[in-house]
């Protein structure tokens, strides 16, 4: 061993061993043969033995491109983990846009209903107004009926007085006959004439009883006339009565009407404010959106940086592999060698450990 060391085939590493070079150990032990007389113990090395340095590099070579392996695959399965995450905010983000569809769908049907409405009260109006027009009608036509009554009656109370009249004419005539009467006692000459007188007169009266009777059907008609009239008055009345509960009724619709559109407009405020709020909430959805795309992004330059990292690491992973071929064909030639033999020596000395630089 000592030749070994003076002709340089072998010699000491001293700890730490740089790795960058590549060694072969050899190990050896002693082999004692009792035959031989002059030395009974030779050191033989064992040159076949497995090289457990650079096996253990070669190990640890191959455990950290396991590792890099598996790290990639992690990264790839984040990677695809991202990508499933980026079609999951694409889905929300379609559905958000439905969502905002559909509410300007909603706020254009209630618009809709909204000025349905307003054309429903419109119209309200104008009934009630037409209605008013007829009341107002209504109570002129009755006025003026009333004007006609009481003219009937300023008629007939003229008539009455008329009748009086007569009736006092009809007292003074008979007054007028009495004393004729004692005239014609008193005068049995004039009888003759007066006779013809009287039966003038009576033929007078005759017609002027006739007349009377005329104007008591007169009255008797203008008194039925006139009950028709209150009839027809009365019956006016219940008219009017009816259509003034009519026009109640019609004004406790119209309050309820406007109770109704003031709970309408209280709704529509309600559903103004939830408009407000819903564009706050598209707001804020497009605010989120935005930064779900600034995150898309994001991860988008993540996983480009992680796709460039991942090559790198492919890129090293082959030059470790290229460094490992080499490592093995270099050992490889180093371990030819050292089967064909080391450098003879003396037949009581074995072969020994050989490095190469």
């Amino acid at each position: 061993m000592d030749e070994y060391l003076q002709l340089g085939h072998m010699g000491r590493l001293d700890e730490p061993v740089d790795d960058v070079k590549s060694y072969c150990y050899l190990p050896h032990h002693p082999a004692f043969k009792e035959s031989i007389i002059s030395h009974q113990s030779s050191v033989i090395s064992h040159q076949s033995s497995a090289i457990s340095h650079q096996s253990s590099v070669i190990s640890h070579q191959s455990s950290v491109i396991s590792h890099q392996s598996s790290v990639i695959s992690h990264q790839s399965s984040v990677i695809s983990h991202q990508s499933s995450v980026i079609s999951h905010q694409s889905s929300v983000i379609s559905h958000q846009s439905s969502v905002i569809s559909h509410q300007s769908s909603v706020i254009s049907h209630q618009s809709s209903v909204i000025s349905h409405q307003s054309s429903v009260i419109s119209h309200q109006s104008s009934v009630i107004s037409h209605q008013s027009s007829v009341i107002s009608h209504q109570s002129s036509v009755i006025s003026h009926q009333s004007s006609v009554i009481s003219h009937q009656s300023s008629v007939i109370s003229h008539q009455s007085s008329v009748i009086s009249h007569q009736s006092s004419v009809i007292s003074h005539q008979s007054s007028v006959i009495s004393h004729q009467s004692s005239v014609i006692s008193h005068q049995s000459s004039v009888i003759s004439h007066q006779s013809s007188v009287i039966s003038h007169q009576s033929s007078v009266i005759s017609h002027q009883s006739s007349v009377i009777s005329h104007q008591s059907s007169v009255i008797s008609h203008q008194s039925s006339v006139i009950s028709h009239q209150s009839s027809v008055i009365s019956h006016q009345s219940s008219v009017i009565s009816h259509q003034s509960s009519v026009i109640s009724h019609q004004s406790s619709v119209i309050s309820h009407q406007s109770s109704v559109i003031s709970h309408q407009s209280s709704v529509i405020s309600h559903q103004s404010s939830v408009i407000s709020h819903q564009s706050s909430v598209i707001s804020h959805q497009s605010s989120v959106i935005s930064h779900q795309s600034s995150v898309i992004s994001h991860q988008s330059s993540v996983i480009s940086h992680q796709s460039s990292v991942i090559s790198h690491q492919s890129s090293v992973i082959s030059h470790q592999s290229s460094v490992i071929s080499h490592q093995s064909s270099v050992i490889n030639r180093q371990l030819s060698p050292t089967h064909s033999g080391g450098p003879s020596n003396k037949s009581d000395k074995t072969k020994n450990v050989a490095q190469s630089g």
